[in-house]
């Protein structure tokens, strides 16, 4: 993707990151938190996979609706009033993939989901080639990401959605995903998104198209060593937590078992990628790029160690119901990049929006710990209380 985005200059990809931002808040309404009580719920009634299902489904509905009309007149974002029809569907087919997606996770399906996602990769990759070379815009990295979610939502709807079409509603669903899970997780999916799109956002407001573009085409580079360690493990991760949340002892194994996974194969990642960066820019951008984004990689190398650390609790809480501690983590990390990126990115453009993250990061590394002690403290206090 980064070879074929080569001759895409840093306007297109500024707009690209807009594009993407109108997506991403979109998408808040789609979820609420229903999809962390699919992952938590550890019983076999097929009721609760197809009240998400319906409930997500009407969300997303709704939430593209509401997109094409607010992009359509020129109410937000009026430069993607052409695409206002795109970035609906895009919402749509994203949508529909996270039931079937969420599924095919408990049920351990992870050798059919490594191949959908080459298949989603190879899809993607080609369709953003044969775009480029007739359209040399934005719009080709839109169609691009349609096309993969296209394949994804319609594949995983017939591994296992397809099973769960079946009305379901009642007392226990209700209480179950709305009481205890939106209620959480409709402030945690608000923040959750927030933050991820915080820094276009700020960006957007203090720079340029062109330093939002230099900032989207960096971050390609530096989700490499996280995707080569996070992302490995990240969904056996999820589901181990989920299963054996009623077991400290396990739970404490687990964690420290994929933290050092995670720690190891991103420190490895980050220094093979090191090493090879220079000749990398120069094979896979043109001359502009390499002088842009050479000074960043180094700039960004302590917010790629501490990264994937604070992703991997992040997972601990999501996957063993922690809902709270989740909020309590994804709110401190957007207003703590919202205070350091209004701070550093008026003065310094994209290293001030670097620097800030980094520093996000660091302090959210830090509230983590003292919410891992004080579970732990509390659960010992439970056992102590309550002997068996």
């Amino acid at each position: 993707m980064v070879f074929a985005t080569r001759n895409l200059d840093a306007e297109q990809f500024g707009l690209y990151g807009k594009a993407s931002l109108c997506i991403a808040i979109a998408g808040i309404v789609t979820d609420l938190g229903l999809s962390n009580g699919l992952i938590a719920y550890s019983g076999s009634d097929k009721r609760y996979a197809a009240f998400h299902l319906q409930a997500t489904t009407f969300l997303a509905l709704a939430s593209s609706l509401a997109t094409y009309l607010l992009i359509h007149f020129r109410i937000i974002f009026s430069e993607l009033q052409p695409f206002a029809t795109l970035l609906a569907s895009i919402i749509l087919l994203e949508t529909a993939c996270i039931n079937g997606l969420i599924l095919s996770q408990k049920n351990y399906r992870f050798k059919a989901l490594a191949t959908l996602e080459s298949g989603c990769a190879v899809i993607s990759f080609g369709a953003t080639v044969c775009l480029l070379l007739n359209f040399p815009s934005f719009t080709s990295l839109l169609l691009a990401r349609a096309a993969e979610g296209a394949l994804r939502a319609s594949t995983v709807f017939i591994m296992e959605s397809r099973h769960y079409l079946n009305f379901a509603w009642g007392r226990d669903l209700w209480n179950y995903y709305i009481v205890k899970f939106v209620r959480h997780g409709a402030m945690q999916a608000w923040v959750q998104t927030l933050h991820s799109q915080t820094e276009i956002f700020i960006l957007s407001y203090f720079s340029t198209n062109q330093q939002l573009g230099i900032y989207e085409r960096i971050q390609q580079f530096i989700r490499v060593p996280l995707s080569a360690s996070v992302n490995l493990v990240d969904k056996v991760a999820l589901i181990s937590y989920s299963k054996n949340q009623h077991d400290q002892k396990i739970l404490i194994r687990l964690f420290i078992k994929f933290t050092l996974i995670i720690a190891a194969l991103n420190i490895s990642a980050i220094a093979l990628f090191s090493l090879i960066f220079p000749q990398l820019l120069k094979t896979f951008t043109t001359t502009t790029w390499t002088s842009e984004l050479m000074p960043l990689w180094w700039l960004s190398i302590p917010l790629m160690l501490i990264k994937p650390i604070s992703w991997g609790i992040n997972i601990l809480f999501q996957g063993s119901g922690k809902a709270t501690h989740l909020t309590i983590s994804l709110a401190f990390l957007f207003f703590s990049t919202l205070f350091f990126g209004v701070i550093l990115t008026p003065i310094y453009k994209t290293q001030g929006m670097i620097i800030a993250v980094t520093a996000s990061y660091l302090s959210l590394l830090i509230v983590q710990v003292l919410l891992l002690i004080k579970i732990s403290r509390q659960r010992l206090d439970s056992a102590l209380k309550h002997p068996i």
